[in-house]
């Protein structure tokens, strides 16, 4: 990032990564882009525990924490799977945007943590009532 320049990747390229949770289950996992999704637009949510409720039409958003605030729409569960050997279930991810037609991004240059968490926290007591 410079004072007038700043270089963006998306979601969906290979080694990006972004703590992710569902919206509606608040299960946790990593959302990353993968070179087998890339050609299809889509990204891959790993490392998902294999008790946690995930479902094909879940909104995915992120975590917070780490670079990205909490709450940024990631995208919608497609697909999910099973790993046997690893314990653990796999989502593919339809982004929340066609990169294809994407002509304007907003930068997020600064973040307060404080009320990123406290969103986080009334979102989750919202959901649970």
């Amino acid at each position: 990032v410079g004072l007038n320049w700043c270089r963006v990747t998306t979601i969906v390229e290979n080694g990006v990564s972004v703590g992710a949770i569902c919206a509606r289950s608040g299960a946790r996992g990593i959302v990353d882009g993968a070179l087998g999704l890339r050609g299809k637009g889509q990204c891959a949510m790993n490392y998902i525990s294999e008790f946690s409720d995930i479902e094909v039409g879940d909104s995915i958003i992120s975590s917070g924490g780490g670079v990205y605030p909490y709450g940024f729409v990631i995208g919608t569960v497609v697909e999910k799977t099973f790993d046997a050997s690893t314990r653990t279930v796999s989502a593919v991810i339809d982004p929340a945007v066609d990169f294809e037609t994407l002509s304007r991004v907003m930068i997020v240059t600064e973040v307060d943590i404080e009320a990123m968490n406290d969103l986080a926290d009334e979102a989750f007591e919202t959901e649970e009532e």
